[in-house]
């Protein structure tokens, strides 16, 4: 069986890990620093991309360096698009940008980082987020525990223990992955993405086993991919990223207290 679909057939029992604080391996030094140094020089050929989606979609893609084009694997004739040369030379550099900086303890104090926004963006757009996601799940709910909610949305110290858990894989599992190697005559970089939430997060690096919890990647690695339902474009995206972050703070932190606040004048109600 071919390498890929052996591997795609093992996604239903793995899924993408989710990567807990203070998890990652400790670095190398040496083998960081080489891999550091052969990033300048890597003068890529040609990119794969297998894009599935379980039960859905299966895409093998190609780019060749000489064509600036994405074709159907095997397919040299069905090109889709042409691309910019320099949007894999900006995934080597993001990758190059993971080794050479120590684990960023950032993302640990405020995890909003791992998708190139911090806690003053969060809470200068809580309320919007909000009454945006009442509106798109047509949520009545009453001034006093609309106050309620308001107040647990606006307490960052509860709502980024949310936003961490938003990556790896989740129940229901779609099964999503997005494989990339980006090929030398010497050498190969070779990342993979199967995460459920927007960004698909966090990309394992094959080089060097380490996960990396970096949004940049997957946006780049989006403008790879044709614009079309039955690809993962929109999943690599923030297509749906405040929706997302509004329906794990609101199943994690505000339904159960909505619930009880509910159930507690019910009851005081029939005293």
């Amino acid at each position: 069986m071919h390498y890929f679909n052996l591997l795609f057939c093992l996604l239903p029992l793995f899924g993408s890990p989710q990567v807990v604080v203070g998890s990652l391996p400790g670095k190398n030094t040496e083998m960081v620093e080489e891999q550091i140094s052969s990033f300048p020089v890597f003068e890529w050929e040609k990119v794969i991309i297998k894009d599935y989606l379980y039960d859905s979609f299966q895409n093998d893609f190609l780019i060749e360096r000489s064509t600036n084009s994405i074709t159907l694997l095997g397919e040299l004739d069905s090109i889709i698009k042409k691309l910019d040369e320099k949007l894999v030379d900006e995934i080597i550099s993001e990758l190059k940008k993971e080794l050479e900086k120590e684990f960023d303890t950032r993302t640990h104090v405020d995890p909003i980082i791992m998708f190139q926004r911090d806690s003053a963006w969060y809470l200068n757009n809580s309320s919007r987020l909000w009454e945006s996601y009442k509106k798109s799940q047509n949520l009545k709910i009453k001034d006093q525990k609309d106050s309620i909610a308001l107040k647990l949305i606006n307490d960052y110290s509860l709502v980024k223990k949310v936003i961490w858990k938003m990556q790896g894989t989740q129940k229901p599992n779609f099964y999503p992955m997005l494989d990339l190697m980006i090929i030398s005559s010497k050498d190969t970089i070779h990342i993979q993405a199967t995460g459920q939430y927007p960004y698909m997060l966090p990309w394992y690096n094959f080089s060097n086993g380490y996960y990396v919890l970096n949004s940049q990647i997957a946006v780049l690695v989006s403008k790879l991919l044709p614009n079309d339902n039955n690809t993962n474009n929109n999943r690599l995206t923030d297509t749906f990223f405040e929706y997302s972050l509004m329906d794990e703070i609101y199943n994690t932190l505000l339904k159960g207290e909505i619930n009880r606040t509910r159930k507690k004048r019910r009851n005081s109600k029939r005293r």
